[in-house]
């Protein structure tokens, strides 16, 4: 008697643990999902931001050569930019700049002139970017702070090559090699702490509309 009242509960009993079972199932699969799909994401995010440290560091690098060759005696227009790759020569003042805020608003002109539309921050940390120095203390180019590892370790734009092989963005330096320095390489790396930055998000296109990185009247 006893054994035939309880046979009647065994269907309710297997029913529940394959109901379990499945339950545990969805919830690995939703685990494995989840984490693919932050993964996919950090890998997203991380592609952009190397684009837009590539963009911004090439900026400074632009705006350092457009500054040193900048020549406001007699009230000449500024020198536009050299591209990399063609001979370093300068008719300008030959002159770096002390601070960032020098390539936003050159102190040597009576007037409002540009080199750099805004300063901004390290895309890969949100901090301001290293400076590198030379040994007179005038910026020649920036770095990142971040030790990632790149997603993108060949073809580079011009004047990047040697950015091919980094283990770490804070291996890609955006350096201005004036004439000077290209014979005699060297310099002082800094880090300088807090630099002000524009506030803004970065774009991801150039904001002037275009790729002409000389300086800017107003």
């Amino acid at each position: 008697m006893k054994s035939c009242l309880s046979s009647p509960l065994h269907p309710l009993r297997n029913q529940r643990g394959a109901m379990l079972i499945v339950v545990l199932v969805a919830v690995v699969v939703m685990g494995l999902g989840a984490a693919l799909a932050g993964t996919s994401w950090k890998t997203i995010t991380q592609r952009a931001r190397e684009q837009q440290l590539l963009w911004v560091g090439q900026q400074y690098q632009r705006a350092i050569e457009s500054y040193y060759n900048a020549d406001f005696r007699g009230g000449s227009q500024p020198r536009a930019f050299q591209p990399p790759g063609r001979e370093k020569t300068s008719s300008g003042t030959g002159m770096l700049p002390s601070r960032l805020e020098d390539l936003v608003r050159d102190p040597r002109s009576a007037g409002v002139v540009r080199h750099l539309r805004s300063i901004y921050p390290d895309p890969m940390t949100g901090e301001p970017f290293v400076l590198i120095k030379d040994q007179g203390g005038r910026i020649r180019g920036v770095r990142s702070s971040s030790d990632e590892k790149p997603f993108q370790t060949d073809n580079f734009p011009a004047g990047l090559e040697a950015f091919s092989g980094a283990e770490r963005y804070s291996q890609w330096d955006f350096i201005y090699e004036t004439p000077q320095n290209a014979v005699q390489p060297g310099g002082v790396n800094f880090d300088t702490g807090s630099i002000p930055g524009s506030g803004s998000s970065l774009p991801g296109t150039n904001p002037r509309g275009d790729d002409t990185p000389g300086p800017a009247r107003e």
